[in-house]
């Protein structure tokens, strides 16, 4: 008998409250249980917005070519377009070098990449990127630098001066006075300026 006695009691006091909730009610605020306060987390930086494209037109990136060994490469091509192939980037690396393309291989992180390979396929999921940079690999060493030019020269008997001059007083004693100079002894430089001069002409009747 309670139950029912507090089901009608229940019900009483239900029936005596409006069914609906009229269109201006008002929440009294004091009487929301209370909230703590909800606050996002921080993302860990702002997701990448491409830069709007113009329609028809391609997007292109910046491309850097270096190389790690001598000879020393370092060369930028601004604004390439996705499309571009790594054969046509050896071809304008090579126009600004002394190299030719087939002198050239580019890697990117260490794996080399083919000719016919473009830009877009290169980067992949990284087309987002505005520059990327090439390491440069060299195939059969790349142009003499003077130092070595030289040493070619002088080792092939290249470069030296007239043999004309050797025949003119002012080469021996220009001669004399370099030993002079090294030696700081009058009589050993004679001595040697003139065992240079007489092999010299020794030399100049033999041939």
């Amino acid at each position: 008998m309670t139950e029912v006695t507090f089901a009608k009691q229940f019900l009483t006091t239900i029936s005596s409250k409006p069914q609906k909730i009229e269109p201006n009610h008002v929440e009294d605020p004091s009487k929301l249980p209370a909230r703590s306060a909800m606050i996002l987390p921080k993302m860990p930086r702002l997701p990448h917005k491409p830069a709007p494209i113009t329609p028809g037109a391609e997007r292109s990136i910046n491309v850097t070519i270096k190389s790690l060994r001598p000879p020393v490469l370092a060369i930028s091509l601004p604004s390439q377009p996705f499309s571009t192939t790594i054969g046509e980037l050896k071809a304008l690396a090579a126009s600004k070098s002394s190299l030719t393309p087939a002198q050239l291989r580019l890697l990117l992180n260490k794996r080399p990449l083919s000719d016919s390979k473009t830009l877009r396929e290169t980067l992949g999921t990284e087309d987002s990127k505005t520059s990327i940079e090439f390491t440069a690999m060299i195939i059969g060493g790349g142009p003499s630098t003077p130092e070595q030019e030289s040493a070619r020269k002088q080792k092939s008997g290249e470069g030296f001066a007239d043999v004309d001059q050797l025949n003119t007083k002012e080469f021996w004693r220009d001669l004399r006075g370099f030993l002079l100079q090294r030696l700081k002894n009058e009589r050993q430089a004679d001595d040697l300026c003139g065992l240079f001069e007489d092999a010299f002409k020794e030399r100049e009747k033999a041939i």
